[in-house]
């Protein structure tokens, strides 16, 4: 039996989450997540506990303090933070409360399965872009992606040691281990659509191969943007195979082989048509998937004019397989990726502001899991921006996220001591208040890659913490 029909009587499992972040029927974006919809993940997991009567951290209540952990940081994203706010959750509602103590909290929060955050992400992403206003769209597609890669870290515990390592360039003891992800976000609502994760290094750890297995959940007839990372012709391939459309920016070992005539011919447009062949058979792929692989590809290259007031203009050239000059226009090309620089701020909100570039987990399974969760929550962050949006006529990504993830965090447990009646009066009131917080127009944006403030001056530890530590009482008691 679910946890769900058993706490049926005493509350509506999922609907503190739903109401924490302002979804409520009559919104533009109300049947994007839905209590069944939470609860579905859940069962399709077989993801059930805490089913006596008297159990308190049920499925639901973990998954809302796991959520609400994502919304701070600092010491208000502890696990005892969360323990509190559970406390305080359960007198707003007059049930019996629960300890102060993290104990029962954390043991809980390790029985989720990793799949009910990764279907609850996808299926929040699918439902928004299904439901994404026409003036949003790029060319009037909906499904259009961005993806990159970045690393994060871990809790130095030999267990996320041995799935993770640290970086061979560090001493033993002396790094943390980490992990890389390649993520899929949404050019039209910012949110993730995919993630894979793997080591830092080692075998089919690198972002290509990650890279692999995001692809196999993208719509067919998406469009997928990349930096020049991304510029393989197996994956471009591969993706064709699927259905799905490239714009990447071109290496320059493909540019300076331009020179061959032979394999380009120019359209009516001024593009060009460049034909390449298939290379040999990377180490990864077997005989019978190479065999699969078209012989040649016929891209389409077009030249990406960046003009900056009081700079000289940038020439970036630009692979596709849009072909379809009349559809997609140079200038839309260009100004598609151009809008790939979005992803780079998406990463900066999930690894900065979310604060999910270093992670607290003490096993692997905790550090996918924290991850995970906390990509969920970003994604409900960018779905109260949606809503807001929709609201308030303006394209979402023109909302400030800071703002929108502050309000959530003040009001996670706030809302929960308002009287229904009044919630709702309120919701809309509240997403228009949000919309005024915009992002500032800041076009070719340029910043050194430099720290202001100054750092103490410690030096770097250079062997584990606990021999260091024997080194520091040893010397003082020669003295």
């Amino acid at each position: 039996m679910s946890s769900y029909k058993i706490l049926q009587g005493m509350a509506r499992p999922f609907s503190a989450i739903l109401r924490a972040i302002h979804l409520d029927a009559g919104l533009p974006f109300a049947k994007v997540l839905s209590e069944a919809d939470i609860q579905r993940a859940f069962d399709d997991a077989d993801c059930h506990f805490a089913e006596n009567e008297d159990d308190i951290f049920t499925p639901s209540l973990t998954l809302w303090a796991f959520l609400s952990q994502m919304l701070f940081a600092g010491a208000a994203r502890s696990c005892n933070a969360a323990a509190i706010r559970v406390r305080d959750f359960l007198l707003s509602q007059g049930k019996p409360t629960c300890s102060s103590r993290s104990g029962a909290y954390c043991k809980a929060r390790d029985k989720i399965d990793e799949a009910v955050p990764v279907q609850l992400i996808r299926n929040v992403a699918n439902q928004s872009e299904q439901k994404a206003r026409k003036s949003w769209l790029w060319n009037g597609r909906k499904h259009v992606y961005l993806v990159d890669g970045a690393e994060v870290t871990g809790a130095d515990t030999p267990e996320n040691q041995a799935a993770y390592p640290q970086p061979d360039t560090q001493l033993p003891g002396c790094g943390f281990p980490m992990m890389r992800i390649v993520v899929l976000t949404s050019l039209i609502t910012a949110m993730v659509r995919g993630i894979a994760v793997g080591p830092y290094s080692g075998k089919e750890t690198g972002e290509s191969a990650l890279f692999r297995k995001v692809a196999e959940d993208i719509p067919q007839g998406s469009v997928v943007v990349g930096d020049r990372y991304y510029c393989s012709y197996f994956a471009i391939a591969m993706l064709l195979k699927k259905g799905i459309d490239v714009v990447t920016r071109l290496t320059n070992k493909r540019l300076e082989a331009l020179g061959n005539r032979d394999t380009f011919k120019r359209m009516k447009n001024g593009d060009l048509l460049v034909t390449w062949k298939r290379p040999q058979r990377p180490d990864w792929m077997s005989r019978e998937e190479y065999e699969t692989m078209p012989e040649t590809l016929t891209l389409r290259l077009v030249e990406v004019h960046v003009a900056e007031k009081g700079f000289r203009t940038r020439h970036l050239h630009v692979v596709t397989t849009l072909l379809d000059a009349k559809r997609d226009t140079s200038e839309s090309l260009s100004e598609l990726y151009r809008k790939r620089w979005h992803v780079e701020l998406d990463l900066n909100a999930i690894k900065t502001m979310m604060g999910l570039d270093i992670l607290r987990g003490k096993s692997p399974h905790m550090m996918r899991l924290e991850l995970l969760v906390g990509l969920l929550a970003y994604n409900l962050v960018r779905l109260m921006m949606l809503n807001s949006a929709s609201l308030a006529m303006v394209s979402p990504r023109s909302i400030s996220f800071t703002t929108c993830l502050g309000y959530l965090a003040l009001n996670w447990n706030h809302v929960h001591w308002m009287p229904l009646e009044v919630w709702r009066s309120q919701i809309e009131i509240n997403l228009l208040e949000l919309a005024k917080h915009r992002v500032g127009h800041r076009p070719g944006r340029l910043e050194p890659r430099q720290l202001k403030r100054r750092l103490k001056a410690y030096n770097q530890l250079q062997l584990p913490r606990a021999h260091a530590r024997k080194r520091l009482l040893k010397n003082q008691r020669k003295h």
